[in-house]
């Protein structure tokens, strides 16, 4: 019987009852179908015919009409003390999974994208590298910086459900029959996420995501026909119309002088003490080279978290930052270069601050940004939402709203100040594209510093404020 399973390419079944459940020693075998109770030994020699290799050899499946997980478990922890059951596959884990997946923000639209052309493309597993290095290293940096194990924990759970996905897929993709799905079944679908309240990016990507699994398994692409092409566009151009481009109207206020100028002088400069001589703050000295690195070198938050003191390098003008990686240069394929100049006023100098900051801290090695203790020392670095929160507390010092106008601290709450003081982090690199616009700086000087790969995106920034630019509007005398 053995050889009849070698003969030709034909998948091959074999119903066996308790000799070839035990005894039976072939390779090939990549699925069991359990339909009669297994315990102990049994259980773990019965399964274990699956644990055979051999070339292209798919991945191994049970299914098991009749047992109890926990009892299978139980009997392979008597022989594998690192035995472990994943929880029954859900026919809709792969849609759970996948949105998890989404929302963790480790990858964009546009990458899920690249990395399925280039596999469906590449001839090689090397080919695909590039792509995936710019999630990994994503994720590693997110990683580095999760110091609270809340964060860590975030982390960390992408990387599981990645693996739930793709076992998932693995188990999934061999019991289900996948068939192309019509045109119109596809265009009722996105339809259905569009009233939903579903935004563009997530309509998105379930499209790319039916158009990779029909390419993948050989099928006509639905998402090119006509049909679903006119109600996406219809979708988009809804979503346009009902506010779905107001994020960008809506993003973080910019920070920028002299708004600027009186947050870094509501900084602390001492630190008092009843049981011990007065000390200069160590809060005051972080916050201000974190607001004048931030704004000067236009850094992203994530950048700011992971900035190590070995990548600053000393100029005749000032400092030189280089970044060995960031978000438009993840596999650290090209130099990032960031200039901080020198200034002549020492209040508003970066390189100053930070000279200053790492004299009071201590600081020769490792992170530069830290957390600060209440006794005043420096602590373990940043997290991204530690750089955010360091922002938003100096601004609430300065009490300051958007427009300028004092806010009235004594008199509102936490959530009513949060709402009239939205900054952020990216404040200060919003800040730096609109200042320098006013100052005459052009979108390409701008982008030298803030490695914009679109000179589009630094437009984003400053369409606001541009829009009084050489208008008439401003010129009607009344």
């Amino acid at each position: 019987m053995p050889q009849h399973f070698h003969e030709d390419d034909e998948a091959r079944v074999l119903i066996v009852a308790d000799k070839y459940q035990t005894g039976y020693d072939e390779p090939l075998v990549c699925a069991m179908y359990v339909d009669k109770k297994l315990s102990g030994i049994a259980a773990v020699q019965t399964l274990s015919r699956l644990n055979r290799t051999a070339p292209d050899k798919p991945l191994p499946i049970v299914l098991d009409f009749v047992n109890d997980p926990a009892v299978i478990q139980k009997a392979f922890a008597d022989y594998y003390t690192d035995a472990y059951i994943a929880q029954e596959t859900d026919p809709n884990a792969l849609y759970t999974l996948a949105d998890r997946l989404d929302l963790a923000g480790f990858y964009t639209e546009q990458q899920m994208h690249d990395i399925a052309e280039t596999y469906l493309s590449a001839s090689d597993g090397e080919s695909l590298q590039p792509e995936l290095a710019k999630v990994v290293n994503k994720w590693k940096v997110a990683l580095d910086n999760a110091k609270l194990k809340a964060d860590r924990d975030k982390v960390l759970a992408f990387r599981s459900d990645a693996r739930a996905y793709r076992h998932a897929w693995d188990f999934l993709s061999q019991i289900v029959e996948y068939q192309p799905a019509p045109p119109g079944h596809v265009a009722r679908f996105i339809s259905s996420l569009a009233e939903a309240g579903a935004k563009r990016g997530t309509i998105g990507r379930k499209l790319s995501a039916l158009r990779y699994v029909h390419r993948l398994v050989g099928l006509d692409d639905p998402t090119s026909s006509a049909r679903v092409a006119m109600v996406w566009e219809g979708i988009q151009r809804d979503i346009a119309r009902t506010g779905g481009r107001q994020a960008q109207v809506d993003q973080a206020p910019p920070l920028m002088p002299p708004m600027l100028w009186d947050v870094l002088d509501a900084c602390p400069t001492l630190t008092t003490w009843t049981t011990r001589d007065n000390e200069t703050s160590l809060v005051g000295a972080r916050d201000r080279c974190l607001l004048l690195v931030g704004f000067f070198g236009a850094l992203r938050r994530s950048e700011l978290a992971a900035l190590q003191v070995e990548w600053l390098h000393d100029d005749a003008r000032g400092l030189v930052i280089e970044l060995p990686f960031s978000k438009t240069n993840q596999t650290g394929t090209r130099d990032d270069l960031v200039a901080l100049p020198r200034l002549a006023n020492p209040e508003r100098c970066p390189v100053r601050a930070v000279e200053t900051w790492c004299q009071l801290a201590g600081i020769t090695t490792g992170p530069l940004l830290r957390r600060v203790t209440k006794g005043n020392t420096p602590g373990t670095y940043l997290s991204d939402s530690g750089v955010n929160r360091v922002v938003v507390d100096a601004v609430r010092r300065a009490g300051l709203s958007p427009t300028g106008q004092p806010v009235d601290l004594d008199n509102a709450g936490a959530t009513a100040l949060a709402r009239r003081v939205p900054y952020s982090a990216h404040s200060l690199r919003a800040g730096f594209v609109t200042y320098a616009h006013s100052r005459g700086a052009t979108a390409s000087q701008i982008a030298h510093q803030t490695r914009h790969q679109s000179l589009a995106s630094v437009r984003t920034y400053t369409r606001l404020s541009s829009v009084w630019d050489d208008n008439a509007v401003t010129a009607l005398g009344l």
